[in-house]
């Protein structure tokens, strides 16, 4: 890969994950269903893997894992997973990933990193390795490098072939490092690495990089035939420059790092933006700016002017024109539009506009998000596609405009999104899986940061459901329950042949003197009442009896902790599955959750009857549309398509 692109790419968080994940992740596994997705070997002590919802459990090589399996190693742990294709993971100590099911038609084993480091050789195309800050595509015959995830961020050195991560390429023997702020090229001892050409001095514009494989072509003063380009060429005032199918990064010079992603055509003009860089023209395509703090840009558009003014953070604006004209987003920072009417608008993050091929605006919000972010949420399960997130607080003393934090760390020094909004929302598509913190304040008054996670909801069918079977194994049994009482429980052991009859006695943990319950039974398992054991640790035995009621054995001591499950979510969403295809403005939902529980489903009210069970038909919300359910501060979601 040429990689003149090395100095940070203000990425802001939106590596590509979302696009990818949705490519990758939406649907069911096309071929994980008819066997196993992954054979576990090189197995050492203290590796284990959880099933679904069940306890971790150590395991040996030759282990077979599938879709919905979390392999964990300890800190003098190690593993190595084989999938059917020839790609391999090797899972260095203290690490964990999860198996997740690839999209019908393609031969995707799909892992998620949830934390440690690992050595991933990809064959065929098939692997992608997801992470907190996005997906990780491995592409070619065959492909190696070495991942890290910690709370800080990602670290991929490539070794063997390239790596995808969004829309940037890391080639051999290249490595970075990801984190909200952006993507650093690394040199081999470990520093940033410079640009080819050096970065652009003031006035100037510089092609930083292009993804491998494709490529971008200039037409010099904006005449003549386009000719092909490549990363370190200067870009004079008049050039045009058209990313066919790329990801071109143009360096536009100034006094701090000013960035513009190209997915078609723009041109580079000769306008002046306040002395710190040169000023372009949108044409056909989308082109996105990424300014550091304090900078600020001149965008032409036809008849109009931009100028993109950054905040302290910086600004991201993205660009988009055809020929009905162009329509500007504000991820973070401002842009004041003058058009061509000489009327001026001024757009914040959370808003866009619309500039007609004429030069006139019109600015609006952008579409609010129907999942949205109160104070009280605590915890978000997303089954499907990750859709775009509206928070929401209420009005604060004093004046706006608001500013909204995001960030990874209770802390706040890894910061996802720092903007002003002129209201009380803010929408964002930056969101994945894991656990963020936020918070708003104004020049009076605060919110207190609010930490909210954010999952993949996993369970998805009755199959999912505890079974609350205790087994005379040997080892300790756990009982997780979600209602508001233990649930009953069956308890099971091995039949004697020489048995009349049974009897099981169950003690609570250390007091042996009186049994919380004892029952003589002419078959090797009895039920116990729901309720009968509340959460806490017993021991339990069975005695053999002859006819005459003579102790003929005991058993060894069982161990058994029943306990509430707070770590789960409390609700079942058996229909709508996640992809659903949705034909009109209403779906049919039902599920299970606890006796008596309230719980909302697109704003309609729901009551589980007696048996936890519930059935219902709401409206769909959103585009694309989504079934959203709401009980206390947990949400959930069903994300569906037309």
């Amino acid at each position: 890969m040429p990689h003149g692109d090395t100095a940070r790419t203000r990425w802001r968080g939106r590596i590509g994950a979302v696009a990818l994940y949705a490519a990758i992740a939406l649907g069911a596994c096309g071929w994980c269903g008819h066997g196993p997705e992954a054979v576990i070997e090189n197995v050492t002590p203290k590796v284990t893997l959880s099933r679904g919802t069940t306890e971790p459990e150590l395991i040996d090589s030759g282990t077979r894992a599938r879709a919905g399996d979390t392999i964990t190693t300890d800190e003098a742990g190690a593993a190595s997973l084989k999938f059917p294709g020839g790609s391999v993971l090797k899972l260095a100590p203290s690490t964990s990933v999860y198996l997740e099911s690839g999209p019908r038609g393609l031969r995707a084993h799909q892992v998620r990193l949830l934390f440690g480091s690992l050595d991933a050789v990809g064959a065929n195309r098939e692997l992608v390795v997801m992470t907190m800050v996005g997906a990780i595509e491995f592409g070619g015959d065959r492909t190696e490098a070495s991942i890290s995830a910690n709370e800080q961020g990602l670290s991929v050195r490539t070794l063997i072939g390239e790596v995808t991560i969004g829309d940037q390429v890391v080639g051999a023997g290249i490595s970075v490092r990801v984190d909200s702020n952006g993507i650093v090229f690394e040199t081999p001892d470990g520093g940033a690495a410079e640009d080819a050409a050096g970065p652009a001095a003031p006035g100037e514009a510089v092609l930083l990089s292009l993804k491998s494989g494709r490529g971008a072509v200039r037409q010099v003063g904006g005449k003549g035939r386009f000719s092909a380009v490549k990363p370190g060429t200067q870009l004079a005032p008049s050039d045009v420059l058209e990313a066919r199918g790329a990801a071109a990064v143009v360096d536009l010079g100034g006094l701090g790092e000013a960035r513009i992603w190209i997915r078609s055509g723009i041109a580079v003009g000769s306008g002046d933006s306040g002395g710190s860089s040169p000023s372009f023209e949108t044409r056909r395509g989308t082109a996105q700016v990424l300014l550091d703090g304090g900078m600020r840009q001149s965008v032409a558009i036809g008849a109009a002017r931009a100028l993109v003014l950054a905040s302290a953070r910086g600004s991201d604006v993205e660009f988009t024109t055809d020929a009905r004209g162009t329509r500007i987003r504000v991820y973070e920072g401002r842009v004041q539009i003058t058009d061509a009417d000489g009327a001026r608008h001024e757009l914040w993050a959370n808003q866009e506009a619309a500039v007609t091929a004429t030069g006139r605006s019109q600015v609006r919000d952008r579409e609010t998000s129907a999942l949205k972010i109160n104070p009280t949420v605590r915890r978000v399960l997303v089954a499907g596609r990750m859709p775009a997130v509206t928070f929401i607080w209420s009005q604060l003393e004093g004046e706006g405009p608001y500013t909204i934090e995001v960030a990874r760390d209770a802390d706040f020094a890894n910061k996802l999104i720092v903007t002003d909004v002129p209201d009380t929302s803010f929408v964002t598509d930056r969101l994945q899986s894991g656990t963020y913190w936020w918070r708003v304040r104004n020049a009076t008054k605060s919110i207190p940061a609010r930490a909210v996670s954010f999952g993949v909801d996993r369970v998805t069918g009755e199959a999912d459901l505890r079974k609350n079977v205790v087994n005379a194994s040997g080892e300790r049994t756990v009982v997780l329950y979600q209602q508001y009482q233990p649930p009953e429980l069956t308890f099971r052991w091995t039949a004697a042949a020489n048995a009349d009859s049974y009897r099981i006695d169950i003690w609570p943990d250390g007091k042996f003197d009186q049994p919380v319950f004892e029952q003589v039974v002419g078959e090797p398992q009895v039920k116990v009442a729901s309720g009968t054991l509340k959460d806490g640790r017993y021991l339990w035995a069975v005695t053999v009896l002859d006819a005459s009621g003579k102790n003929l054995s005991t058993s060894d001591m069982y161990d058994l902790t029943v306990k509430f499950d707070s770590n789960e979510m409390l609700l079942r969403i058996f229909e709508p599955r996640a992809g659903a295809r949705v034909r009109g403005n209403t779906v049919e939902t039902r599920g299970m959750a606890a006796p008596g529980a309230e719980i909302s489903v697109n704003g309609k009210n729901v009551k589980p009857d007696e048996a936890g069970r519930f059935k219902a038909t709401v409206p769909v919300v959103g585009s694309p549309p989504l079934v959203i359910y709401r009980m206390g501060g947990n949400i959930f979601v069903r994300a569906l398509r037309r």
